[in-house]
């Protein structure tokens, strides 16, 4: 049979009323008492906040003011879990130990599972004639307990929990008791919803410090604006980045920040995609407040309400100019590697045919045979050689196989000289300038690499400024930090000419690149440049602006250790020959007859070889009439380190030197004598061989 929803879930009938004064005045004050236990349980609900707090204050006021012997409170927990979340009264302990259900009880006649099913208020009345109770019935009647009630408390319309009293009073839980304690569970209930209100204002609000913590501490700079695009909110990595403040940016637009690098375009299919509610992202250079500008990946994303319209727009922009430039120079160093490589090879042939050219030159200008009116042409020929020379030293120096005489170097004073030099040579409408301290460190540089960048980078800059302008070149020493590597000196060449594109710029160290008209340039001064510092273990870095001029910033190392002595001009030996026996080893056809003719006219007995196996079955069978051995380095079967090793293995001390389009380290007197090893660079002239033959010849042999 089903109840009555008016009336409560009971396990006996209500006692009859006491007709006597004495009974009506102790249910006055039963009442009193429940009505003080009502106001108090409301106050409660109105002072504490935290759950667990309030169910264990409604506990003690239960026993306090309600005259109950035990107060438990229970919550659901699941589809049929139960449990004890407060127990309070002298049984407090044997209350706990009892299962919300009872156990003991047939299932489905405890007064809390019914309470919890129904959402109504449950008694259970006379507990010692109660006869579902098996288990717990002695030790509740030992408690002193006579009846019990189970308040049930809502949220959202579902019981959650119930609060459990326990009394000792037989005629416990009339009508008004059972009303009060209704209502009781109705102001739990509401307090309840109340506070999982509060708890999840108070969650939204501290997952919205963290965001916004996360979105003020982040390294990416964040921009919000509304659906037109205003600014409405930036975090302080937009400030530090950007370089404009807060105050600065909300209410523009972030046109604030247009560099003119992307093309109208790119903007149209930016905002075309955002305004379609989809995410864009791509990469920007933007610009900062002071004008420079930086690259930054960005993300931009519309925000929706919850009507789906678009509220707002937030971008994210991480600034990759550092990444970006490492890249470049990564990819740079690899294409000039590759450059590198392809230019040694060609100057190594090149040098050869050179050789041809300005040794038989010079033999023939020996004969005295050349009619006069054909001397204008063999030194046009031996001029245009010298400048191929030159050429080549220079594309030596850009894929790095030019040695260095690097030693500690004042800039300052060297800058000097090279624009005194400069300002007689530029026009007038151009102005030197040099900028620097008083005091700067030596840097450890090679004197003259030093000066061939500077005079390369100052006729680039006169060439960018047509019309005249400033050249500036300037000095800035880095501090010293102790514990940390040696600082270094940044040498910055600047001009105010016309500037350089990106696409020039990406290729102004490529060998032969020049946007200068023909005949105006080789092509080779900044590759030489670029060659030089990365002999140097520097780094170049170009900063250009089209219409406002371009800046070369050359970071070098500082010297450590002492000054190394100034070279010094020594006069050219006169030429001697000789009758010594010479083992001449070239692959070179042309160059190794040349060279046999030119040491030949001069007295001595030449063996001549086409490569190292040749060489080495000539020497061994002229093993002591071969008095030194000139052989190339580059030769096919064998080449002339190859050989020296062979040569030396059978015969130490014999004297060698070696013929190289590449400058080795430079070995003089005793120590170059002992390891019997020397070199000239290619290409030689017929002076250059037959002095270096007779120096060599002229050294005291180890045997």
């Amino acid at each position: 049979m089903g109840s009555s929803p008016d009336r409560p879930i009971d396990g006996a009938a209500s006692p009859p009323a006491a007709p006597d004064l004495a009974h009506a005045q102790q249910r006055v004050a039963r009442l009193a008492q429940l009505y003080r236990f009502l106001s108090d349980v409301n106050q409660t609900l109105i002072r504490v906040h935290d759950p667990g707090e309030l169910f264990d204050a409604i506990a003690q006021v239960a026993l306090r003011h309600g005259n109950y012997q035990a107060a438990v409170i229970v919550l659901r927990e699941g589809t049929d879990g139960i449990r004890v979340a407060v127990a309070a009264g002298p049984a407090a302990e044997l209350v706990s130990q009892i299962s919300p259900t009872l156990p003991g009880t047939a299932p489905g006649q405890g007064m809390t599972e019914a309470a919890l099913r129904s959402g109504r208020l449950a008694v259970l009345r006379d507990i010692p004639a109660a006869p579902h109770l098996v288990r717990w019935r002695a030790p509740l009647i030992a408690a002193g307990f006579q009846a019990g009630a189970a308040v049930p408390f809502t949220e959202g319309g579902a019981p959650v929990g119930a609060l459990l009293v326990f009394s000792s009073r037989p005629d416990a839980f009339d009508d008004e008791e059972q009303a009060l304690l209704r209502e009781v569970g109705d102001d739990i209930g509401m307090a309840l919803v109340h506070l999982g209100a509060v708890g999840r204002l108070r969650e939204s609000e501290q997952r919205l410090a963290r965001l916004s913590r996360v979105v003020e501490q982040t390294a990416e700079a964040v921009i919000m604006t509304d659906p037109d695009g205003t600014i409405t909110y930036v975090n302080p990595a937009f400030e530090r980045i950007t370089g404009y403040s807060a105050a600065e940016a909300i209410g523009r637009n972030p046109r604030l920040l247009k560099s003119g690098n992307q093309s109208t375009e790119t903007y149209r299919g930016l905002w075309d995609r955002i305004t379609a509610g989809e995410s864009w992202s791509g990469t920007f250079v933007n610009r900062k407040k002071d004008g420079s500008h930086y690259t930054s990946d960005v993300v931009i994303s519309p925000i929706r309400g919850p009507d789906g319209r678009i509220t707002a727009l937030v971008g994210l922009q991480r600034d990759v100019t550092r990444e970006r430039e490492l890249q470049d120079q990564l990819r740079q160093a690899q294409k000039m590697e590759a450059v590198g490589q392809l230019t040694g090879g060609v100057a190594h042939d090149f040098n050869n045919l050179l050789n041809v050219v300005l040794a038989n030159g010079a033999l023939i200008e020996s004969t005295g045979l050349l009619r006069p009116e054909l001397e204008p042409y063999l030194e046009d020929i031996q001029a245009a050689a010298r400048r191929g020379s030159e050429m080549i030293r220079k594309l030596l120096a850009f894929s790095r196989r030019e040695q260095l005489t690097r030693r500690a170097v004042n800039p300052v004073m060297l800058i000097g000289d090279v624009l005194r030099t400069l300002r007689l040579t530029l026009p007038a409408s151009i102005t030197c300038e040099l900028d620097a301290p008083v005091l700067v460190p030596e840097v450890d540089a090679d004197t003259g690499a030093m000066e061939q960048m500077l005079i390369n980078l100052a006729t680039n800059a006169r060439d960018a400024m047509p019309r005249g302008g400033t050249l500036r070149v300037s000095v800035y020493p880095e501090p010293f930090t102790a514990g940390l590597e040696a600082p270094e000196v940044e040498i910055a060449v600047h001009d105010s000419g016309e500037g350089m594109d990106e696409g020039v710029r990406a290729r102004m160290f490529e060998p032969f690149f020049t946007t200068k008209p023909a005949g105006r340039g080789t092509g080779l001064g900044m590759a030489m440049v670029y060659g030089l510092m990365q002999q140097h273990g520097g780094t170049v870095r170009v900063e250009s602006t089209p219409g406002v001029g371009s800046t070369v910033r050359l970071r070098f190392r500082r010297a450590v250790g002492q000054r190394g002595p100034d070279a010094k001009r020594v006069a050219p030996p006169k030429i001697r020959g000789g009758s010594e026996t010479i083992l001449l080893v070239e692959d070179e056809e042309a160059l190794r007859r040349a060279a046999t003719r030119i040491l030949e006219r001069f007295g001595y007995r030449v063996l001549a070889a086409r490569d190292g196996v040749e060489a080495l079955e000539l020497f061994r069978t002229h093993r002591d009439a071969v008095a030194l051995v000139v052989s190339d380095v580059v030769m096919p079967r064998m080449g002339g380190e190859e050989l020296l090793a062979a040569l030396h293995r059978e015969r130490p001390g014999l004297p060698v030197f070696l013929a190289t389009g590449y400058t080795q380290t430079d070995l003089s007197g005793p120590a170059q004598a002992a390891s019997g090893v020397w070199f000239i660079q290619k290409p030689w002239t017929a002076d250059d061989l037959l002095g270096r033959v007779r120096e060599v010849l002229d050294q005291p042999q180890l045997s």
